[in-house]
């Protein structure tokens, strides 16, 4: 019987050189929660916070499909041309505040949300507001949840 003889120090260098990358990348990866704080488009960071009423954004904002997103503070969000397409966990449009989302004619790109869609919170009111061209996009969601919201066609 042939036996492979086990190389401790070779396999902790790899362990020491590799663990850091991986704590690294699952840490960039991890989900965030965005707050309005401003009216503005849904692509420009000052739209933005990673705290309710909290300090704008200097850059980023949600892009990344595990991210959730807070409409409120009686902001209104407006989703363009740009970006191509959204795609996020969760999106809540008025939660404790009022709140709205505007998708602009203009937006082409496909509405993603994985978890739920909530429209008016335990004290805020929703407002989703969208004016489609012809072939408008498409909004996707694992639920929707209505409180004291509505959706309105411009």
């Amino acid at each position: 019987m042939l036996y492979r003889k086990f190389d401790l120090q070779k396999n902790n260098i790899l362990l020491f050189f590799f663990l850091p990358i991986f704590i690294f990348c699952s840490l960039s990866s991890q989900a965030a929660t965005y707050y309005s704080v401003s009216d503005g488009l849904w692509s420009a960071s000052s739209t933005w916070s990673l705290s309710s009423g909290g300090t704008a954004l200097t850059s980023g904002g949600p892009s990344n499909s595990s991210d959730n997103v807070i409409i409120e503070g009686g902001f209104t969000v407006t989703i363009n041309a740009n970006p191509a397409s959204i795609t996020v966990a969760n999106l809540t449009i008025g939660s404790t505040t009022n709140g709205t989302l505007l998708i602009d004619s203009a937006a082409t790109g496909n509405i993603t949300i994985s978890g739920n869609l909530t429209i008016g919170g335990s004290s805020g009111s929703g407002t989703l507001n969208y004016d489609f061209p012809e072939n408008p996009p498409m909004i996707s969601c694992g639920r929707l949840i209505k409180g004291v919201g509505t959706a309105i066609r411009i």
